[in-house]
């Protein structure tokens, strides 16, 4: 099942609660969260992706599954985990589904995209933070995550509409 409706309600429950009672713990919730929904939704489509569309070269098929080929010093070749950026993996999933007939061409060159890549940073302060400061949000950083999530999930149902029968 797509993770999109768990996820979804997760978002609605925490920006209510943000809006309610803005509070520093809140704001670093609502970061963590969206970013979460982001990358579970793109990683259960990646993963449907790989399992279903025949239109994947073995290649893609692979980096889908986020694995890559490597070679050992005893020239054995191995499969290991492919760790990708999740800017990487938007651009890759929207480009590969853009191909379909009827796909849906998401604009990569819309600013709430950058934004969306911006809210990544602030995650990542928060779940390595080195001094105090790193663990505050801003609401101008909470406002760019909520503009990024919505570029985000606009292209995301659009593109999963366009190519429900290749995924069925």
């Amino acid at each position: 099942m797509d993770p999109w409706i768990t996820l979804r309600d997760e978002y609605y429950i925490l920006q209510e609660e943000l809006m309610q009672n803005d509070t520093p713990i809140n704001r670093r919730n609502f970061i963590r969260s969206v970013c979460s929904n982001v990358e579970g939704t793109l990683n259960w489509l990646m993963k449907q992706l790989s399992d279903n569309a025949a239109a994947l070269s073995s290649k893609e098929k692979m980096v889908f599954q986020e694995q890559q080929l490597n070679v050992k010093d005893n020239g054995e070749v191995v499969v290991s985990a492919l760790h990708l950026k999740t800017k990487v993996k938007i651009k890759m999933v929207f480009k590969f589904l853009s191909k379909y007939p009827g796909g849906n061409k998401i604009d990569l060159q819309d600013n709430n995209f950058n934004n969306l890549n911006e809210s990544f940073k602030v995650r990542d302060r928060l779940m390595h933070p080195k001094i105090n400061s790193d663990l505050e949000v801003s609401e101008q950083e909470v406002q760019l995550m909520i503009d990024g999530y919505r570029w985000y999930i606009k292209g995301y149902q659009e593109t999963l509409k366009s190519i429900e029968m290749e995924l069925t």
